[in-house]
Parts: structure tokens; C-alpha cells; sequence
């Protein structure tokens, strides 16, 4: 992939410089982003159950949903706003192979149909507690996440995610990821 990322949910969720986010997952799978200022950017309503598997929807500052994440066994795909209609797919996200150690997601744009190269690659640390996102199959990386542990916070069944997103990235998208690696690791613990 030559050239700046673009935008996978909007471009405005992309700005010209390194921003600093903050995830706080709450125990009952809802989820709030906020900026250095403590403003809500993004929110995440708990989980929903449908026929197959489960899905969660993002939410702009406003309430607005922005997209919507359906997972499967390893595998999740995620859809511009509420939908669940093909043709609103914006990605899916797979694990790189069934057993892992650590978290690897191949992520593959629904512009690229044939999924033998993936558009975006996750790699979590051995212990889950970072992970950095990279371009393809390259070692660029656009978004950086370092798990906080506060104890007060675990007692109450609260995680948060320090969030790196480097220029004209989608921290949209990035958020996307944040929640499907939280469930990974989530679903791994039990």
C-alpha cells in the first residue's frame, strides 16, 4: 500500500496529526473514547445478540451510529452504520490462524474480495497488554495501544487503552480494532 492510509469509516476521523485516545470498555461491553480534554468522541452501546453470533454498534459524540461490528467465531465483520447488508460491508477482520499464543487479526478491506493479502495486520503482544496495527503486510505501523492497569478500575470490571493514531489515520477504524481485540482477549480469560 503506497501513499497516506485512507479513510476506511469517514475522513472525519482522520486528522493531519498524531492524536492521543483514551478507551474505557465497561463490564457490561459498553465502551467510551475520549480525547486528551476528556470529551467523548466515540461510544459503544453493550453487546446485542442476534441469530448469528453477536454484534455491537459504534456511535458518534452525538449518538449517530457510525458502524456496526458482527462477530463470528474468529472472524468479524463490520458494516457502515447500523447495517448488515453486504454492500455497506467496510471490513472483516480474521484471525491469522485459528490457535494463537498472541493475537494476530488480518484485516481486509471489503474492496479487496479475494483476501489473499491482507489490507491491515494486528499483533499483540505475547501477554495482550499492547498491540500495534500495521499497513498490509509491512512493518509501518499506524496505531499503537497500551493496556492500562489500574487496579480500582479491574475490581469494577473496567479496562482502559491508551490509543496512539498517527496522522491521517481513521480512529474510527482503530476503535473498531480496540473492540474486537478487547473481546479476544475477553473471551480468551474464560
Amino acid at each position: 500500500m503506497a501513499g497516506p492510509p485512507k479513510a476506511i469509516v469517514s475522513p472525519r476521523f482522520c486528522v493531519p496529526h498524531e492524536l492521543h485516545l483514551t478507551a474505557t470498555m465497561k463490564l457490561a461491553g459498553g465502551c467510551t473514547v475520549t480525547d486528551g480534554s476528556g470529551a467523548v468522541l466515540l461510544q459503544m452501546d453493550p453487546i446485542f445478540f442476534r441469530f448469528r453470533g453477536h454484534c455491537r454498534v459504534l456511535l458518534d459524540a452525538a449518538g449517530r451510529p457510525l458502524l456496526t461490528v458482527f462477530s463470528m467465531p474468529n472472524r468479524w465483520d463490520v458494516f457502515g452504520g447500523d447495517s448488515s447488508n453486504r454492500c455497506d460491508l467496510l471490513f472483516t477482520a480474521r484471525k491469522s490462524s485459528v490457535i494463537q499464543l498472541r493475537t494476530h487479526l488480518d484485516i481486509f478491506l471489503a474492496t479487496n474480495t479475494a483476501q489473499l493479502t491482507c489490507d491491515f495486520k494486528l499483533k499483540c503482544s505475547f501477554n495482550d497488554r499492547s498491540w500495534v496495527l500495521y499497513r498490509g503486510t509491512s512493518s509501518n505501523d499506524i496505531a499503537q495501544v497500551r493496556r492500562q492497569y489500574i487496579v480500582p478500575s479491574a475490581v469494577l470490571g473496567r479496562r482502559t487503552f491508551d490509543l496512539t493514531v498517527f496522522p491521517n489515520v481513521d480512529y474510527a477504524f482503530i476503535t473498531a480494532l480496540v473492540l474486537i481485540s478487547d473481546e479476544i482477549c475477553r473471551d480468551r480469560q474464560h
